[in-house]
């Protein structure tokens, strides 16, 4: 399935299709993105050194021809590095 992966530094109060977006606008990256056939993603990564403090907030949407809107997302999620 076909989606999109948006990253912010902040919360935001916006509503996106029929759902809430919990990233702010504007994005600090938007990434497209493929399930597999079982629905599922894998996203490798490192956090580089240096990024102490930093946070991120960041949502998945998602084509959903049986959704609200033709769409459904997942949770907002909020990463802090320490």
């Amino acid at each position: 399935t076909f989606g999109l992966w948006w990253i912010s530094l902040s919360e935001g109060a916006n509503t996106f299709l029929c759902g809430p977006l919990y990233p702010s606008i504007p994005f600090l990256i938007s990434i497209q993105i493929l399930t597999d056939g079982g629905g599922a993603i894998v996203v490798p990564g490192t956090i580089p050194l240096g990024a102490d403090g930093l946070g991120l907030v960041m949502q998945m949407w998602f084509d959903d021809p049986t959704g609200p809107c033709l769409a459904t997302a997942s949770n907002g999620l909020k990463v802090d590095v320490p």
